[in-house]
């Protein structure tokens, strides 16, 4: 059938969120601030999401040598290794990687709203000379299954 509410608001913040993450995925940006972007449109909606029945999956990792290369895949934490209040700025200090043209990433931002609904995008993501590409041609809008 088609979307309920929930559902629909769980899909359009995962689409917020990963609108939010290429928006800041230039080179010479630090790769960090790609993550923190997707995490502050999740907290704008979601500002104390510490219940311990949250289900947030990594923002999104590296490709490389690995499904999730662990260079670039460090900076995109599990939400269990945030700060108390979970919010984006408040990680744990990782890394510093500037972004290059020529890194490939999946970015897959999601959400999962105890006994509502979930919502979740993916894309493998090129960084080119001044912005990115979107690799793969699948829909980027809400698909029922």
């Amino acid at each position: 059938g088609d979307p309920n509410p929930a559902q629909r608001k769980a899909f359009d913040i995962a689409l917020e969120m990963e609108e939010a993450a290429l928006e800041s995925l230039k080179p010479g940006t630090d790769l960090s601030e790609v993550w923190k972007a997707s995490a502050r449109v999740l907290a704008k909606y979601y500002p104390n999401r510490i219940d311990p029945d949250w289900f947030w999956l990594r923002t999104g990792h590296g490709i490389g040598l690995d499904y999730s290369d662990p260079i670039l895949t460090e900076i995109f934490r599990f939400p269990y290794e945030l700060g108390k209040e979970g919010k984006g700025g408040d990680r744990k200090e990782g890394p510093s990687i500037p972004i290059q043209p020529g890194m490939l990433l999946e970015l897959h931002p999601n959400i999962f709203l105890p006994n509502e609904a979930a919502g979740a995008i993916g894309d493998m993501v090129l960084v080119t000379e001044n912005s990115y590409e979107i690799l793969n041609r699948f829909p980027r809008e809400l698909i029922r299954w």
